[in-house]
């Protein structure tokens, strides 16, 4: 009998414990002159939206495979720069936007491929040569 009294009352202090706990909400944040969150979501959809418009084509074909084709370059420029973000003595690259890699993967200026890569973080610049990079 002593026992289960003992754990009652262990019980009812963990409870008054939790109840003092401060809720998440509470806590004190750094101010990022921003709202994680909703920065986050407002992305998100930004980027689902690019997605829908590039994946908008007829599920099979030539414009299927080059809406495949260019989701997947980015992929792998993405998992690239990763990677090489890991391995801190590795140099970054620029992306040339003349190259027939670049022109059959991003598409016309104003692609939604081009408008993901932008999205993604990707700058596009002008060169001395007047051909720009990414």
């Amino acid at each position: 009998r002593a026992a289960v009294m003992e754990m009652m009352a262990h019980a009812e202090k963990r409870e008054e414990k939790e109840k003092e706990e401060v809720p998440e909400e509470a806590v004190m944040r750094p101010d990022l002159g921003f709202d994680p969150e909703e920065t986050f979501n407002e992305n998100y959809a930004a980027a689902c939206e690019l997605l829908q418009q590039i994946l908008s084509v007829p599920p099979m074909g030539e414009k299927f495979t080059a809406a495949v084709s260019g989701l997947h370059s980015l992929a792998n420029i993405l998992d690239r720069l990763f990677q090489a973000w890991a391995d801190e003595g590795e140099k970054f690259s620029q992306i040339k936007e003349d190259s027939d890699a670049f022109l059959k993967s991003f598409g016309r200026p104003d692609s939604a491929l081009r408008k993901l890569l932008a999205h993604a973080g990707f700058q596009r610049q002008g060169t001395e040569s007047s051909k720009s990079v990414w």
